[in-house]
């Protein structure tokens, strides 16, 4: 399945780096459906955003990605 993550609203991590509006990227992973992209296909966004911006969400912000990500199925 293939996926676009948008960034929705600002999101600050603890190391100084963020994710901001209009930031998106584009993502294949196995997961069946958006939901369970933001929950365990969340590695696989992150690796995106570290690809495309230099920018990784830690692992203990996965739980936060509804709030600051939206996701469409290609």
């Amino acid at each position: 399945m293939v996926y676009k993550v948008s960034v929705k609203s600002t999101w600050r991590f603890n190391d100084g780096s963020r994710l901001e509006p209009g930031m998106e990227v584009t993502v294949q992973s196995k997961q069946t459906s958006a939901a369970n992209l933001l929950n365990a296909g969340m590695q696989d966004v992150s690796d995106a955003f570290m690809r495309n911006y230099g920018v990784s969400i830690p692992g203990a912000m996965f739980g936060f990605a509804t709030n600051h990500l939206s996701v469409t199925k290609l």
